[in-house]
């Protein structure tokens, strides 16, 4: 297609209040369009661009025996109350009630209905271990969405859930998990740092987070050690900086910050175990 009829149209300035490079880079490359707060239109060159993201996403989930499914959007309240997530999980999920009556929720992560899926499907433990994924668009009603892409309302969003027979399964799986969402962001050549984070509202055990290194000043913290901080700026290299003067320092790559990494277009999801009422999930 020749550029001239290709759907796009570039800005001379940015919004005044897109604050990071990337959200006014996107806007004035008019590869965006903001519809409402959180909410974007993609042109077709942001497009073929999240395609190919999601295409490199799929091959590491295909490589690891990944199956790719597609849920529901729209859900039954029953499923999340059956976890007790419906009540639990703040405004940020979006309820309503259909014209029968029925208590339905927009699903902002799916650990409720695979879970009844696969519930339905497998009737033994020697069909385990059972690892499924998809590509899907979902919607959180974020009550501060900013930076662009990188804090939105509606997106799209690579989530994977895995079923074991027991611990050890599930442990060995993890890994082999990790090491494909490391093998995602080295495909796509983005830098990140793997570190543990909060379960949060998904429950489990272990959880690591892929934090997307960038210029300027941030803060990453050590759980295990309260009073240890991770110092990255422009002028400086990363370093572990013992707040209370009695840890030692490693140094790090320079010129970088930390920022939860978002992945590709959608990969919102960390790489987590998840338990749910279920069992290990």
């Amino acid at each position: 297609m020749r550029m001239s009829q290709l759907l796009f149209k570039t800005e001379k300035e940015s919004p005044a209040d897109a604050r990071l490079i990337s959200h006014r880079l996107l806007l004035r490359a008019g590869l965006v369009k903001q519809v409402s707060a959180g909410v974007y239109s993609l042109t077709p060159l942001a497009w073929r661009i999240l395609q190919r993201i999601s295409e490199i996403a799929r091959s590491e989930m295909n490589r690891i025996g990944g199956q790719e499914i597609l849920l529901p959007v729209a859900q039954p309240a029953s499923l999340w109350e059956e976890t007790g997530r419906y009540e639990t999980i703040d405004a940020s999920l979006v309820r309503w009630r259909d014209r029968s009556g029925l208590d339905m929720v927009l699903a902002m992560t799916n650990e409720e209905a695979v879970t009844d899926l696969v519930r339905h499907v497998v009737h033994s433990y020697r069909q385990l271990p059972i690892a499924v994924y998809q590509i899907q668009t979902k919607y959180r009603d974020e009550a501060r969405p900013r930076g662009g892409l990188i804090r939105l309302r509606e997106f799209l969003m690579k989530d994977a859930y895995s079923f074991h027979r027991d611990a050890d399964s599930l442990a060995k799986y993890y890994a082999q998990m990790s090491e494909a969402y490391e093998s995602f962001y080295r495909r796509c050549g983005i830098e990140t740092i793997k570190v543990e984070s909060d379960t949060g509202m998904m429950g489990g055990g272990v959880a690591h987070e892929f934090m997307l290194l960038s210029a300027g000043h941030g803060v990453l913290r050590d759980r295990h050690i309260p009073h240890a901080r991770l110092y990255c700026g422009s002028k400086s290299r990363r370093r572990w900086h013992c707040m209370a003067g009695h840890c030692g320092a490693v140094s790090m790559p320079p010129d970088c910050s930390g920022k939860r990494s978002g992945g590709a277009v959608g990969l919102r999801r960390t790489v987590r175990m998840v338990r749910s009422r279920y069992g290990p999930v």
